[in-house]
This record gives structure tokens, C-alpha cells and sequence, in this order.
């Protein structure tokens, strides 16, 4: 259609046309604002979704970690608890050595002593005889 002919329509026809096409410019920015705020909603969404991977990540890796400390504790307690057993042992031996050796130097105690005594009441009586 000729644009002239456009223009021979009646105002009342234009105006109306031309109010039309400003509510749909109108809508097309709303649209597209919406639109724009979609997106960034979307990328703030994915950026989210990867902090929380790499949380998830982070965790699972502290958690093999602690495990893995636990595991080397028990190790190490497990070792330290041979240790004492071993230990115990030793000093229950220790022991028994110690009182062997105590009853040994009792026993040596009392008979120096009972010579000592033995000795000193002859050594009484010989200035007594003498």
C-alpha cells in the first residue's frame, strides 16, 4: 500500500494505531526488562549453584581428610597401647626382680646384724672376764 495512502486514513484511525503501537512498545520494554532481570537472576543462580559445589567439594575433602587423621590416630594409639603393654610388662619383671632383691638385702641386713650383735656381746664378756 502506498504510504500516502497511509496518511489519507482517518486521524482518529492513525491516532488509535499509534496508541496501539506504543502500549506494545511499552509491553516489548517491560518484556524485555523482565527479561534482563530473568538473566540476571539466572547467572546470579549459577554462580550460587558453583559456591555450592565447591563447598560440597571442599567438605567431602575435609571429611577424607579427618578421616584419614583418624585413622592415622588410631594407628598411632595402637602402637602407643603395644607400647604400654610392653612397658608393663617389663616393670611388672622390674618389680619382681626389685622385691627378690630386697628380700636378698633383708636377709643380708639381718644376718651383718645378728654377727655385729654376736660379735659385741663376746667382745662384753671378754673385758668382763678379763
Amino acid at each position: 500500500m502506498d504510504e500516502r495512502a497511509g496518511n489519507r486514513r482517518p486521524l482518529p484511525e492513525l491516532l488509535t494505531n499509534w496508541r496501539v503501537a506504543e502500549r506494545d512498545t511499552a509491553a516489548a520494554k517491560a518484556a524485555q526488562r523482565v527479561a534482563t532481570l530473568a538473566v540476571e537472576v539466572a547467572e546470579r543462580a549459577e554462580d550460587a549453584a558453583a559456591a555450592a559445589e565447591a563447598a560440597a567439594r571442599a567438605a567431602l575433602d575435609a571429611a577424607a581428610s579427618a578421616s584419614a587423621a583418624a585413622q592415622h590416630a588410631k594407628t598411632v594409639a595402637q602402637a602407643a597401647t603395644g607400647g604400654a603393654e610392653a612397658t608393663a610388662q617389663s616393670a611388672q619383671a622390674d618389680k619382681v626382680r626389685a622385691d627378690d632383691e630386697l628380700e636378698a638385702a633383708e636377709h643380708a641386713e639381718a644376718a651383718a646384724r645378728e654377727r655385729f650383735q654376736a660379735a659385741q656381746s663376746a667382745a662384753m664378756r671378754e673385758r668382763e672376764a678379763g
